[in-house]
């Protein structure tokens, strides 16, 4: 049985227009153009519905691939804003780790605190951060509070370090502000444990666990193995965990490494 034919040896325009007119659905035009591209050899062999159909099945198979592409790009642009930006932790302790979050360039000083995200940020990277916080309010309170509790910090690590008696005030206010209070929990080992609860509806709550970092170090720590970085560029600050005590670069494969080589060409010249 042989196929009813649309396009025969009539006006081809005419019948181009009479496909248009099959569908109320479809722009005329669209349909139009879209037989026009069908092959002469071609339009013997389909009716008018197979003709529509065929316009129909490649309009959804190209908005699927625009839907795919769309979401594709989202997918990408999620995984990009996930991406932390790398903090920097050579310290061997939180609290030294925050005060290597600013250091002295040639035009003037990096932060690596410009945003609440990178507050954040640094915070995931330490382990610290409040399970479940993304944001605090006011916008702009967490940046300010933590340059804040780092100026705070770096005062009376320096005056401890001199054999000083800082003001601990400034610190004990960070300390208050943290609301914490301790509860039982089950660990995964099916014991019971206390786990230390913290409110974190402000930014000070939710710095609180680097605050208590550095009253520990503070009341603690062995300030002889509290030390600055050996190299006279560099500002980082470190705790020496080594067994000798003999540490004296943030990082040997940075610092070390450029000291050791200027010692060698300081000894060559020598000889």
């Amino acid at each position: 049985m042989s196929v009813p034919c649309l396009f025969g040896a009539h006006d081809r325009e005419l019948q181009l227009g009479s496909c248009a007119r099959t569908s109320s659905n479809i722009a005329g035009t669209q349909i139009a153009f879209f037989a026009r591209s069908i092959p002469n050899s071609l339009l013997h062999l389909i009716n008018k519905q197979q003709v529509l159909t065929l316009y129909q099945s490649l309009r959804y198979a190209e908005r699927e691939r625009c839907r795919c592409k769309s979401s594709m790009v989202e997918r990408t642009s999620k995984k990009i804003e996930q991406v932390e930006k790398p903090g920097v932790f050579l310290a061997s302790h939180a609290a030294l780790d925050l005060l290597n979050t600013e250091w002295p360039t040639a035009a003037g000083t990096e932060d690596f605190f410009e945003t609440d995200g990178d507050v954040f940020s640094w915070l995931r990277q330490t382990g610290l951060a409040p399970v479940g916080v993304t944001e605090v309010r006011p916008s702009g309170s967490l940046v300010r509070a933590a340059h804040a509790l780092r100026s705070v910090i770096r005062i009376l690590i320096e005056a401890r370090k001199a054999g000083k008696r800082p003001d601990l005030s400034d610190l004990n206010a960070f300390l208050a502000a943290a609301q914490s209070h301790p509860q039982l929990i089950w660990s995964k080992a099916r014991t019971i444990e206390i786990q230390t609860s913290r409110s974190t509806d402000t930014a000070e709550q939710v710095l609180a666990p680097i605050a208590v970092k550095a009253a520990e170090l503070l009341a603690n720590g062995d300030f002889e193995r509290v030390r600055r970085c050996d190299s006279e560029t560099c500002v980082h600050w470190f705790y020496d965990l080594t067994r000798p005590g003999r540490r004296r670069w943030c990082s040997m494969a940075t610092c070390g490494n450029r000291l050791k080589v200027k010692e060698y060409r300081r000894r060559l010249n020598s000889d």
